[in-house]
């Protein structure tokens, strides 16, 4: 179950054919996405099967094993989020077959998620990350001509005024941000919900028609950062832990917000084609409250 990409897919060795890569702190992040991805697409038996990530990787000039401090348990998992949070997507343009919907992937990364969800003329699909990501992304990612409406914006999650006015929001919407809201703090999450909402949404009392998708982490994860590599490798800082995610629909959104869907990590699909070893440590996992619920993906409808 070794890789099929080259092990160390851009060294110096490489580095006339491939592109620098810059990228610091959170930034960094979307490369540690990345590389997870690639890794799970060279198994025999992918959980996502993104077969575009590999491609990516090997235009970069970049240490990816040690820098990211991936390996085969992390790349599991991420793989599992992915693919759930793209059934989620699914699950929305399914509800809304025909019709004209937006999908706004905030903090989009190195994502080839407009490619792996298939999805026709009638979709308004919005990838939006830091500028530095959106630099890069235009040099390497295949999605970036993939046509149709599309659309690549340059803003940050903790400055939502600063890119959200620039989507239309005049058909049902979808926003998706994966390995997001655990680099924002208590208020920046706070900002970005209610913006979402408000630009997005209707009254109270109106249908709801438009969702919110994202994954989350609780307590334990940021109290013990420290202890995962992938994350200490960046040098970003895991701030938000959403212990209880139906607060922002009590206290933040005005009951507009709907929580619908709350998916512990450790009961997702996916979870059983993890390597034994990784396994076995969720099934105990599950039985400890506070380790139980360390992930989780959440989808709200407003």
């Amino acid at each position: 179950m070794g890789l099929e990409i080259s092990p160390e897919p851009a060294t110096a060795k490489s580095a006339t054919n491939t592109i620098k890569v810059s990228l610091t702190g959170s930034e960094e992040t979307a490369l540690t996405m990345l590389y997870a991805r690639a890794l799970d697409s060279s198994q025999t038996n992918p959980i996502l099967g993104d077969k575009w990530a590999p491609e990516i990787v090997s235009k970069l000039n970049y240490d990816f094993p040690s820098k990211t401090g991936v390996g085969c348990m992390v790349s599991a998992e991420i793989a599992a989020r992915s693919g759930n949070l793209d059934g989620m997507t699914e699950g929305f343009l399914a509800l809304h077959a025909g019709e004209p919907v937006t999908v706004v992937h905030l903090a989009c990364g190195l994502d080839t998620r407009c490619l792996r969800v298939k999805h026709g003329p009638e979709v308004r699909w919005v990838d939006v990350d830091l500028p530095g990501v959106v630099h890069l992304r235009e040099r390497v990612s295949p999605s970036c001509n993939v046509g149709g409406d599309y659309t690549l914006l340059a803003g940050s999650a903790a400055d939502v005024g600063g890119w959200i006015d620039r989507i239309p929001a005049d058909r049902p919407t979808l926003v998706i941000f994966e390995g997001l809201t655990m680099y924002l703090n208590e208020t920046q999450g706070r900002h970005l919900f209610e913006g979402i909402v408000s630009r997005f949404g209707g009254k109270r009392g109106v249908e709801k028609q438009n969702q919110i998708i994202c994954d989350a982490l609780g307590s334990i994860i940021v109290r013990l950062q420290g202890w995962v590599h992938s994350v200490e490798n960046s040098g970003a800082l895991l701030d938000w832990a959403m212990d209880d995610p139906e607060m922002l629909c009590r206290e933040w959104c005005d009951e507009r917000l709907e929580l619908v869907e709350h998916m512990l990590a450790v009961e997702m699909p996916g979870v059983e084609r993890y390597p034994w070893a990784f396994r076995a440590a969720m099934a105990i996992g599950a039985w400890v409250p506070y380790v139980r619920s360390h992930s989780k993906l959440l989808r709200y409808r407003f």
